[in-house]
């Protein structure tokens, strides 16, 4: 299954999942038509990008959970591979103030320098 992590908001993170098209709605509103590929909204929020990327690794493992118990190893390491590399993809993109966000949320304070980008020091 493909997941993500987004910034829902100013205060939380959230992992969507992705709706695969071509299937026929069986009940409701849309009933009888086509599935459409997309992002679902989520289900759950976080509050920091480090609990939405703990989230996010256990539900590829528990995804995963009906493996031999010798695969375990490999694929927790094939998980924490994933996530780790989502996240980082994740924060190359980011603008700037979100990563700020980010760094004050972990406790340090954050000012802005001359060169458009952010000096950190952690809180005393």
């Amino acid at each position: 299954m493909k997941r993500r992590i987004i910034r829902a908001d100013a205060h939380n993170w959230a992992i969507q999942e992705w709706q695969d098209g071509g299937d026929i709605v069986e009940r409701g509103r849309f009933a009888g038509q086509v599935k459409q590929s997309k992002w679902k909204n989520p289900d759950k929020f976080y509050r920091s990008l480090e609990d939405a990327a703990n989230a996010m690794l256990h539900e590829i493992v528990a995804e995963n959970w009906d493996i031999k118990g010798k695969d375990i190893i490999a694929l927790l390491s094939a998980a924490s591979q994933e996530v780790s590399l989502h996240v980082s993809d994740l924060l190359k993109d980011m603008e700037s103030t979100t990563l700020a966000g980010i760094l004050q949320e972990r406790g340090y304070t954050v000012k802005p320098n001359s060169k458009n980008t952010v000096d950190a020091q952690p809180k005393e």
